[in-house]
């Protein structure tokens, strides 16, 4: 999906089938190797989640763990923080161990990352 087609779905008033969208060209990015613009497609994604989309929280906690496992390679470390905190708030109102602890070692290695470059 184009860009374009998820924007017009986000202008159609369809904010959730953007979002989904969205994360699936982003999936496919990344299993092509486009790390960067698998990024920038799920920073999106969460943006758009966050801002304007209903998803259920098990779709939110998805696509802040696939956000922060995308973002923290890209050093795109404020994108792969927000996220992968959302996920661990998620993780934890659902009662899923197996999530937050991914989350919570991702975030880990964020602040590790962080604290090396300042």
């Amino acid at each position: 999906i184009s860009d374009q087609a998820a924007r017009l779905l986000e202008e159609g008033g369809e904010p959730d089938k953007a979002v989904r969208a969205l994360m699936d060209a982003a999936r496919r990015q990344g299993a092509r190797g486009d790390q960067r613009g698998s990024t920038e497609r799920y920073g999106r994604a969460f943006a758009l989640a966050l801002a304007k989309a209903s998803l259920p929280p098990d779709v939110i906690l998805e696509l802040g763990l696939a956000t922060g496992r995308a973002a923290l390679p890209s050093l795109d470390l404020p994108l792969a923080e927000q996220a992968l905190l959302r996920a661990v708030a998620e993780a934890d109102a659902a009662d899923n161990a197996r999530a937050g602890a991914e989350a919570r070692i991702l975030l880990s290695r964020v602040h590790a990352r962080q604290a090396r470059m300042d």
